[in-house]
């Protein structure tokens, strides 16, 4: 049911990767990939997402998934998932709401203003394919932001009648009717009200209680003829006709009014101000401006960029997957410019680079991520196969950019999938989205969704490639991470990896630490296979533990004294893959414990010992110690040479020799440890 919408197929080129052409560059970024847990073949996570206001009061925006075809709670019953902004990311989503089946619940999302005026962003959910008011009327489900979010919908709109997919696309409106309130619109793509198929669409209006459920308190726009599928896309359209009422645009695929068989067209209709109900007449309207009409699909993708030319009216980006001006299907952007009299001719344009690359199928606004102080626009070509057949990708439309014959000269986010070799059928781009500001850096974030992508768990679930500016956002592969001081003082951090698909081969984690004028101050501290409990060595040790590993860095409370503490961590695969996993914070620096009151062993390595073996100890600050190494009768056979405590680890060595010189006999001996009237003693096997 998801809209494939393709004509014919033609082999890709490969492109060149052009990353600065007009004076500009894309920032250097990081990137995350998120997948939903447990991903089934099929799921289509990543079909639609969106960027949504912080709701939980932290200063992060917030991120959501749809999964329309998930099948956790059904057939088709679908999923959302939604990810708190932050710095660490656990592969788990924060939340997850699943539908009913059928009705592909994640088809669309939308974050829709503050639409029951408390204050806090809220977000809706279109679930075309529900059966609840006939077969496949639809339905829309609105949640209300807050720092807990309900975990069932606050508010469900049904669609009109069965066969109208009710939910296809949904968005913001702004404040339609000019009350104070932030309303959303509805399409129904397949709505008979003017036609068969003619299709229809809904703003819905907010209200201090919420949103009505009855589509007779809603303003309907429709279709002009039969088959238009007039609401297949719908978006907020801002100031775009100049004046001080929030307008909304309907595009319409299908439609033959402008442009021939299926050229397509786009609708803008302006609202009203101070409550007034707003009329249903077009108030703008135009079809592609390509020589390539006929069987474009103008209007599949339509979204509002807010001032792509600097002007402050809002603009809108159209997209015509199926155009032909550059290839058969190699798809076309068109920026139409806002103002008291736009124009029906488009401002800018992109065509596609090759054939077959549905450029247009998704379009976003991303705000300034490219740093030309403009509003920037993302465009998705999920069946560009410059990397591997389908493999997608999308383009960054920096804000007053001029036409571009081809797309081939945009700065190119390329298909990356999570496993090398598997990028074949991504369809990456098949939707892309402002992530907000999801890392809380005061610059936006952006995503591109792969809804046919491999998971990692060889299942293709899907996955979202969401880019930071700040590359904190750490890399979701790192499924948790606990670190903390432990009583000894030494920094314990116990953490998971999600499914790499291929089993862990080595981890290398290396220690950062700023001084106070904020130098870092970088060592290795583990580089090799994690070891069994109980066979660590002298120093730091990384061990597999029941959450999955367990890091303990002695080190790390003597360096740390003055200044922040972090961890670099890289795993490798036994499939020769190297996956960084970024910066993880370690603890509060100044929280490492007060050292315990007399002496502790801390570790003997090795042990069985041929013949040299490393003994790790505490004692109190200053306090004078002793080392000895006693056979089973008490006979103190080696005197090892100790500094006074220190209150931190400290480490000697026995040589595995007797005092008078020679080597011990092999056997089993013990450590003692001593500080005044505190001993500890520890067994040493010497093996020869």
């Amino acid at each position: 049911m998801y809209p494939q919408h393709r004509k014919s197929h033609a082999v890709a080129g490969i492109l060149a990767l052009l990353t600065a052409l007009w004076g500009w560059s894309v920032p250097v970024q990081g990137a995350v990939h998120l997948v939903a847990p447990g991903g089934d073949n099929g799921d289509r996570f990543g079909a639609a997402a969106s960027e949504l206001e912080d709701i939980n009061g932290d200063g992060r925006w917030e991120f959501l998934v749809g999964a329309p075809y998930d099948q956790t709670a059904g057939l088709d019953a679908g999923a959302v998932h939604l990810w708190l902004g932050r710095d660490a990311l656990t592969v788990a989503p924060d939340y997850t709401w699943s539908g009913t089946s059928p009705e592909l619940f994640g088809f669309a999302v939308a974050r829709i203003g503050d639409v029951n005026n408390d204050g806090t962003g809220d977000w809706a959910v279109g679930a075309p394919g529900s059966n609840a008011a006939g077969a496949q009327a639809g339905r829309v489900y609105v949640f209300y932001g807050g720092p807990n979010p309900s975990a069932t919908a606050d508010v469900v709109i049904d669609g009109a009648v069965g066969g109208d997919q009710f939910g296809y696309a949904v968005s913001a409106a702004g404040d339609f009717d000019g009350d104070g309130i932030d309303d959303f619109i509805v399409g129904a793509p397949y709505s008979d009200l003017r036609a068969q198929n003619a299709g229809a669409a809904y703003v819905i209006y907010g209200a201090p209680g919420g949103p009505s459920t009855d589509l007779a308190d809603a303003t309907v726009f429709t279709g002009q003829i039969a088959d238009d599928n007039f609401g297949w896309s719908v978006s907020d359209a801002g100031n775009f006709l100049g004046g001080a009422a929030a307008c909304v645009a309907v595009g319409a695929p299908l439609s033959n009014t402008y442009g021939g068989l299926d050229g397509g067209a786009l609708f803008v209709y302006e609202g009203a101000l101070a409550g007034a109900s707003p009329d249903t007449t077009i108030d703008f309207a135009t079809g592609i401006g390509s020589a390539a009409k006929a069987n474009s699909s103008f209007g599949f993708c339509v979204r509002e960029v807010g001032s792509f030319d600097g002007d402050g009216y809002s603009d809108l980006a159209v997209g015509a997957p199926l155009c032909d001006q550059s290839g058969t299907d190699a798809g076309r952007v068109e920026i139409f410019r806002g103002g008291t009299s736009p124009s029906t001719t488009a401002y800018r344009y992109v065509n596609g680079a090759v054939g077959g690359d549905q450029l247009g199928y998704c379009i976003a606004r991303v705000h300034d991520v490219t740093g030309t102080s403009l509003d920037d626009v993302l465009l998705g070509a999920p069946y560009q196969d410059a990397t591997a057949a389908d493999g997608g990708r999308a383009y960054l439309f920096a804000g007053g950019s001029a036409s571009q014959n081809s797309a081939e000269s945009l700065p190119v986010i390329a298909v990356d999938p999570l496993q090398a070799g598997t990028a074949a059928g991504d369809e990456f781009g098949f939707a892309v989205a402002s992530a907000g500001d999801f890392d809380g850096d005061g610059i936006f974030d952006y995503a591109v969704g792969a809804p046919g992508g491999n998971d990692l768990a060889s299942a293709t679930s899907g996955y979202v490639y969401l880019v930071d500016s700040s590359q904190n956002v750490v890399a979701n592969t790192l499924a948790a991470w606990d670190p903390a001081w432990n009583e000894t003082g030494a920094l314990q951090v116990d953490f998971a990896l999600s499914p790499l698909g291929a089993a862990v081969q080595a981890i290398r984690v290396d220690r950062t630490v700023r001084d106070g004028s904020g130098y870092p101050v970088r060592e290795t501290v583990w580089d090799g296979p994690a070891v069994l409990p109980g066979a660590c060595p002298a120093g730091a040790c990384l061990q597999v533990a029941a959450m999955g590993y367990r890091l303990v860095d002695p080190g790390a409370g003597q360096a740390a004294v003055d200044g922040e503490i972090s961890y670099d961590l890289s795993v490798q695969t036994n499939d020769g893959r190297t996956v960084d996993l970024g910066a993880q914070p370690g603890p509060d620096p100044q929280g490492v414990p007060v050292p315990v009151v007399g002496v502790v062993i801390e570790d003997v390595w090795p042990n069985p010992a041929n013949p040299q073996v490393v003994i790790a100890y505490r004692a109190p600050a200053g306090a004078a110690v002793s080392a000895r190494i006693v056979d089973l009768r008490g006979r103190v056979i080696r005197t090892l040479p100790v500094d006074a405590g220190t209150g931190r680890q400290q480490q000697v060595t026995w040589d595995g020799r007797e005092d008078a010189g020679g080597p011990a006999a092999s056997g089993l001996y013990l450590v003692d440890i001593r500080s005044g009237d505190d001993r500890q003693t520890r067994p040493v096997v010497l093996a020869r």
